[in-house]
């Protein structure tokens, strides 16, 4: 079975409709690789291009894994695209005992290990000497490590029940006396270890300890203080069970980009598990663009909280970019003392003076929800012709008096 996997694995590299269609792969795949992850690719697109380099080290990580990494270029193999009803690229299939679902995790080497690792073996791998541990801090940026005197004890089960849920991060456990006196931990213990930052996080367990408390605390100290927006980070960013985004805009090559990030980095130490501190460069134009700012805006931050229910809310930082003034500012946001900022056209007096009300972003709230009559409001867009085709129908004279009705109209 070794020889055969291994001649596999180097077929898997250009995969072939024949192939899939024939018993060597078709059954080959699903039936003797009990869990295998399948990348369908476009060759010339840019996403699959900065995948690839990820997945590859992913492959070599899982080398001794029970899970297996393929790929097939889908402008070669049409068919199999059209088999798997794929409609984007990369789209990832993960395949177990012959039965396929959609890979949802995230597009760095270490998400796709942990999301493999968490579908194809334990919660937590077991640690039974230094040359383990070892191992796992080269092969991992970061893990979680419960350190205990016995993997029995009521600790190390919360421990296990907050690996099993988490999806995004490598979990390990322990109870050799080598590896707890390497770590230096006396009592039962969960490390985060990782090659960033302040390198460890240690949190002191008991019988009391919680499986939400573990879960937050790995959380709060397995993600970057700083967190560097590009199209590759982005999925695990907005992914993150952390929903108060704070964005800070810089020029990298411009003289204040260190200096704000030293003090972004400062003040994200304080809010470790309540809000992510994302850097965006100016050379993402598109995310400038949607929170209206301009290269000649940095250093700029927003505070955006991805969980309101009404959408996305931001909450532009209007003073300086110091340790205690950002601090201030994201308190304030914690306490519901800041108020969103919508983009809005001024409201004129003409907005009110037709059968048909003009409605705006900072006049919405007043007319539509803040009244005692009903309203019917129109949502169009200006360049839509069906919405032109509406706006020419006649409204009867005084309607809005008569049935006690507000007719409006928004874009």
């Amino acid at each position: 079975m070794f020889l055969v996997t291994t001649i596999l694995m180097t077929l898997l590299l250009s995969i072939t409709t024949f192939w899939w269609n024939s018993t060597l792969l078709g059954k080959f795949l699903p039936t003797y690789f009990n869990f295998g992850d399948l990348r369908l690719f476009f060759s010339r697109c840019g996403h699959c291009k900065s995948l690839a380099p990820e997945y590859a080290k992913a492959a070599k990580t899982l080398a001794d894994s029970p899970a297996k990494l393929a790929k097939v270029d889908a402008t070669v193999h049409n068919d199999l695209a059209k088999k798997f009803e794929i409609k984007g690229f990369p789209t990832l299939k993960f395949f177990k005992n012959g039965k396929h679902s959609d890979y949802n995790g995230g597009r760095t080497e270490g998400e796709i290990v942990a999301w493999l690792n968490k579908r194809t073996g334990p919660a937590a791998v077991t640690v039974n000497n230094e040359a383990d541990l070892l191992k796992l801090q080269e092969a991992h940026s970061v893990f979680v490590l419960g350190a205990f005197s016995s993997v029995d004890s009521a600790a190390a089960k919360a421990f296990l029940a907050a690996a099993s849920n988490d999806e995004s991060h490598s979990y390990a456990i322990t109870s050799d006396g080598a590896v707890l006196a390497k770590l230096g931990v006396s009592g039962d213990a969960v490390v985060v270890l990782k090659s960033f930052d302040d390198l460890r996080a240690d949190l002191a367990v008991t019988a009391d300890t919680t499986e939400d408390e573990i879960s937050s605390f790995a959380l709060a100290n397995s993600t970057p203080l700083v967190q560097e927006f590009s199209q590759e980070s982005a999925k695990k960013i907005f992914s993150s069970k952390v929903t108060n985004h704070f964005l800070f805009f810089t020029d990298k090559n411009s003289e204040h980009h260190n200096e704000v990030m030293n003090t972004y980095r400062t003040v994200a130490g304080t809010f470790k598990g309540r809000a992510l501190f994302v850097n965006v460069p100016t050379s993402e134009k598109r995310i400038l663009d949607f929170f209206g700012i301009t290269e000649d805006d940095v250093p700029a931050s927003v505070l955006a909280d991805l969980a309101s229910p009404s959408g996305l809310k931001k909450f532009p930082f209007p003073g300086e970019h110091t340790v205690e003034a950002l601090t201030s500012f994201v308190n304030e946001f914690f306490e519901g003392k800041l108020t969103a900022t919508l983009k809005s056209e001024a409201v004129e007096d003409a907005d009110t003076t037709g059968d048909v009300v003009v409605l705006r972003g900072k006049s919405f709230n007043d007319i539509v929800l803040n009244n005692d009559k009903d309203v019917l409001v129109e949502f169009y867009a200006p360049w839509c012709g069906h919405c032109k085709k509406l706006g020419k129908c006649i409204w009867p004279e005084n309607s809005c008096e008569l049935i006690n009705l507000i007719v409006c109209s928004f874009f």
